[in-house]
């Protein structure tokens, strides 16, 4: 027995849902292929489930929000919350990889906030690897004071929010 609880995710679907999430790529996928199965009942015919999007329409949808959350950053920025800039900035870059991932395997990206080991997953030459250090760096130490000695806000200015959105 651990001397601290478990955290336990349980997600309820419906039937259709969880048939339509099995065919994408995407955890449901991932769970049913490694996972083990507690109970197994009758699956429903793919001529029964409907709206299974493709690995590019999947990728289309991290495009969508890597889009929304460079756009938050910007704003972020402008209104002096260079810390939070930081974290969107690079949660936008992480999205456009992840999304670029599904498009190039059609499988689940790898769960990871290390952009440089996301563009090392999808083949990229090293300068592209070392892009993604600094974005990675920050957006751990505007989350955490620990890691930036003091609370994050005292840490960014414009100029690293400013950098940090443009190299997204």
């Amino acid at each position: 027995m651990v001397p601290w609880p478990l955290r336990v995710d349980v997600w309820c679907l419906t039937v259709e849902e969880f048939e339509r999430l099995r065919r994408q790529v995407g955890v449901v996928a991932d769970a049913c292929r490694e996972g083990t199965w507690i109970l197994r009942g009758e699956f429903l015919s793919d001529q029964k489930v409907e709206g299974v999007m493709t690995p590019r329409e999947q990728a289309q949808e991290w495009v969508e929000q890597a889009e929304r959350e460079l756009d938050r950053a910007q704003r972020l920025c402008q209104q002096g919350d260079h810390d939070g800039a930081t974290v969107f900035a690079q949660q936008a870059a992480e999205k456009y990889l992840k999304a670029l991932y599904i498009v190039r395997f059609e499988a689940t990206p790898p769960r990871t906030h290390d952009l440089g080991m996301l563009a090392m997953a999808l083949g990229a030459p090293g300068h592209l690897v070392a892009w993604g250090k600094p974005l990675t760096e920050d957006y751990f130490r505007a989350r955490y004071p620990d890691l930036a000695g003091v609370a994050p806000y005292k840490v960014f200015d414009e100029a690293t929010a400013r950098e940090r959105i443009a190299q997204a």
